[in-house]
């Protein structure tokens, strides 16, 4: 399991010499990370709370955005918890919220159960793999940038991913 993902840049590849990267059987890159520090929710019994990561680039995670395009992701024991909006929306039904004023992800599992007693994954990653352009990086407000990093024929092939929230 790579926890990181990976970058291809430079001039490679070309019609004659493509770039392979195979995966053997069973690589995977994953872009959370369990969490065991959850701590209870001193207004509300069941919903327990942690810091929310910071996903780079974070434009995604700004108040104003719409919940479908957020890249928040939770998992507990292997099942995507669903987002709610407001806080007072948490039930015991495997939900989560992120609160953008006090930086805290919420999360209220089945039965209010403890997440610390499960595992919980959430989401830290917005990329697996990068081609050309290193990783969030925009070549449209910089054309240059693309100019620089053009990669072409790159075959990438055998890796599994999970939990990239982008």
């Amino acid at each position: 399991v790579y926890p990181q993902g990976f970058w291809i840049h430079g001039k490679v590849g070309g019609p004659d010499a493509w770039t392979q990267v195979v995966a053997e059987d069973g690589v995977e890159i994953r872009g959370s990370e369990v969490r065991k520090d959850f701590k209870r929710d001193s207004e509300r019994e069941g919903v327990y709370w942690t810091r929310r990561p910071q996903l780079f680039p974070n434009w995604w995670q700004k108040p104003e955005t719409k919940l479908t395009n957020r890249p928040e992701l939770v998992f507990a024991n292997g099942k995507r918890l669903g987002q709610v909006t407001q806080k007072a929306m948490l039930r015991p039904k495997n939900l989560f919220y992120v609160d953008d004023k006090s930086d805290r992800l919420y999360v209220c599992l089945e039965g209010g159960q403890d997440p610390n007693r499960h595992n919980v994954e959430v989401a830290v990653k917005t990329w697996a793999i990068a081609i050309g352009i290193p990783p969030n990086q925009n070549w449209w407000k910089d054309p240059k940038l693309g100019e620089k990093h053009q990669v072409s024929h790159v075959r990438v092939s055998g890796f599994r991913v999970r939990h990239i929230g982008n």
